[in-house]
């Protein structure tokens, strides 16, 4: 893996606390979001921000799956290692 992987998989712990609190930010704006009235600053103020928690929240999922995998990965790798040793 390049730098930048093995920098955000070393920070996934940190990744996966930051989701939680992504998606509850998320959900409560979602939840006020009825309550605004269309075309007022606060509508646009609310769309800016699902826009940007929504894109945090691909940012975190991305990071997640692709260090899961990684990890993953060399595990597997590590296992054949071990299969072949013992022969």
């Amino acid at each position: 893996m390049s730098g930048i992987w093995d920098k955000l998989c070393g920070i996934a712990p940190l990744l996966k606390s930051s989701l939680a609190l992504v998606l509850a930010l998320l959900f409560l704006s979602l939840f006020t979001f009825p309550a605004v009235t269309p075309g007022s600053e606060t509508y646009y103020i609310s769309l800016i921000n699902l826009a940007l928690l929504g894109c945090l929240l691909v940012f975190h999922v991305v990071v997640l799956f692709v260090c899961k995998r990684v990890h993953t990965e060399d595990l597997e790798g590590k296992k054949e290692l071990e299969v072949f040793d013992d022969q």
